[in-house]
């Protein structure tokens, strides 16, 4: 058989999920045929597990016979595979099906015996690649699992763990390889006495082994960071003091990477956001004099990254919302000569955007930028600033073609500030009409729900 007909059936078949169909091409196939066309027929069968597998992890899968079935299949499409192409054997994937089963269950020995299935499945894939980051990673969460469900939280047991630890950390070779950095708040979260020692222990093998790495590539400093800071945003510090201690390595960390020279500005674009996201952090803890500092270095990293491709709107508006939340800071302390000032700076970075009158998403968060500028600086009573915002949002209107209610609901306000209530009003009014459609109307919620709006609430409410 042609390579090109076999890849036409096979793309059909993964599409439809029909193993039986793929069943039976396999048994039609000459011996040659499947032993040339191996890997092929053998990926099929994963396409097929891969598509299924992460449905079911989101909740999309329904069978009448239960899910202890379903993963019983799931693992015959593995084998399937393994049968097919015997030189490659899926072992991550077999364990992540046990792992499945083993949250199925609630008899901890059920559960127990489903995570030692998983994890022979990983020892047998570290024989053949002892230095895989992701395989000694997904060991650590096995092990630290199989702890949790055995409630023996015995230092031997740690100790094993730290091994497989120090072996993905010392290997890892991509940022999304160092989610390994969750697992120590993973121990922080587990109800034994020595949580917070061992957490630290942890916690010292991770520095330790990536401070040495950076000392050769600093942008290990960068995917460090980065982790981190998804803790903050997603994982969920422990407790305030967790998320102090998290805030405190983020800014130990970020002092490194200062004066970081490059000229790719997708690097110095996640630099900025370093620097901002932790700005953010600080902020909230009323760090504010830190949280300045690590604000003006994410917009120095911004427009460094504008500065080689100013093209790009995500480097000039990310640049403008870190100056936005430092005059936000300033204005607290009622500093409007810097609040001006950095209003000022962003207008000048708007304006190094090439062709910013082509962009939708420049001119939108221009205009808005602008509201910002006359309320924080003029109190709104500018209307130079807030008919230049209405530009804005005008060309941000055409170019987006109905596609998005944000440039109307920001010319409401614009027009509300410059204190035309009708026409505010009528905007609000075409804004209800263009978005809604035969099934349901336009909610105006979020517009009552701001109080810039606060004098028109009932008004608005009627349209």
């Amino acid at each position: 058989m042609e390579k090109e007909v076999l890849e036409e059936q096979l793309l059909e078949i993964a599409n439809g999920r029909d193993d039986g169909k793929l069943d039976e091409l396999v048994e039609s196939l000459a011996a040659d045929d499947r032993q040339r066309y191996k890997k092929e027929l053998a990926d099929a069968y994963l396409d097929i597990y891969a598509v299924w597998h992460y449905d079911y992890m989101c909740d999309k899968v329904t069978t009448s016979e239960g899910p202890d079935s379903f993963l019983a299949y799931l693992l015959e499409l593995i084998d399937k595979a393994d049968k097919i192409n015997p030189s490659h054997t899926n072992n991550q994937q077999r364990a992540y099906c046990y792992e499945s089963w083993a949250d199925l269950k609630d008899n901890p020995e059920e559960k127990m015996m489903f995570l030692e299935k998983a994890e022979q499945e990983i020892q047998t894939a570290l024989k053949m690649e002892p230095n895989s980051s992701w395989l000694n990673n997904h060991l650590v969460g096995i092990l630290l699992d199989k702890i949790k469900t055995g409630n023996q939280y015995r230092d031997k047991d740690f100790a094993v763990a730290l091994e497989n630890f120090e072996q993905g950390v010392l290997h890892y070779e991509g940022g999304n390889q160092l989610t390994l950095i969750y697992r120590c708040t993973d121990i922080l979260r587990m109800p034994f006495p020595e949580n917070k020692y061992w957490y630290g222990v942890f916690l010292e093998k991770q520095n330790t082994v990536l401070h040495r790495r950076a000392e050769k590539d600093p942008l290990i400093y960068l995917d460090w960071v980065t982790e981190l800071k998804r803790i903050i945003e997603n994982y969920g510090p422990e407790t305030p003091l967790h998320l102090q201690d998290v805030i405190q390595q983020l800014t130990d960390l970020l002092k490194r990477l200062t004066n970081f020279g490059s000229d790719d500005p997708e690097k110095l674009n996640d630099l900025g956001h370093a620097f901002a996201k932790t700005a953010g952090a600080l902020g909230k803890t009323g760090s504010t004099a830190e949280a300045l500092d690590h604000y003006e270095l994410a917009v120095k990293y911004f427009t460094m990254a504008q500065d080689i491709n100013p093209a790009a709107w995500t480097y000039t508006v990310y640049a403008t919302n870190a100056l936005m939340a430092m005059a936000a800071i300033y204005y607290t302390r009622n500093d409007k000569a810097t609040v001006l000032a950095l209003f000022e700076k962003g207008q000048n970075i708007f304006l190094k955007v090439y062709k910013p009158e082509e962009d939708f998403t420049v001119n939108i968060y221009w205009g808005e930028f602008l509201i910002e500028y006359a309320r924080l600086v003029y109190d709104f009573e500018s209307p130079a600033i807030l008919q230049q915002a209405e530009e804005k949002l005008l060309i941000a209107q055409e170019l987006g073609r109905n596609g998005c209610d944000q440039p109307y609901i920001a010319r409401a306000k614009v027009a509300l500030k410059l204190g035309d209530k009708e026409k505010c009003l009528a905007i609000l009014a075409e804004c209800k009409r263009v978005f809604s459609h035969a099934h349901a109307a336009y909610s105006l919620s979020k517009v009552t729900e701001d109080e810039d709006f606060a004098l028109l609430k009932q008004e608005i409410s009627a349209l």
